[in-house]
């Protein structure tokens, strides 16, 4: 989860370690651009998410149809794609979340 961990801070980080000379500790993930697109989705429904008492909550299946109808994704395939693509993401955003919580003490 490299995007958030390091990535509002991603140009301070690069420009930092191009005036020190190193290369940054933990390497940027590449992002593939067949793939771009599902991460922009997540990442815009990501903005959207309910959080209740125990932290951040699952994406819902509402709010997925709701982004794919929006942006006029209407082949019945791509939007399976995409949210497959989104709940594997929300899968790993919501363990890394937990980690997080439990890391720094917040239960």
């Amino acid at each position: 989860m490299w995007h958030l961990n390091f990535g509002s801070y991603q140009a301070r980080l690069e420009g930092a370690s191009k005036r020190a000379g190193k290369t940054l500790g933990v390497p940027r993930p590449r992002l593939f651009p067949d793939i771009e697109r599902y991460w922009q989705a997540f990442s815009q429904l990501n903005m959207s998410r309910l959080s209740g008492f125990n932290g951040a909550q699952a994406l819902q299946v509402e709010q997925i149809c709701a982004w794919l109808d929006i942006h006029s994704v209407v082949d019945n395939s791509e939007r399976a794609r995409y949210y497959d693509f989104i709940t594997q993401l929300d899968v790993a955003f919501l363990a890394w979340h937990r980690e997080q919580k439990q890391e720094h003490g917040k239960d």
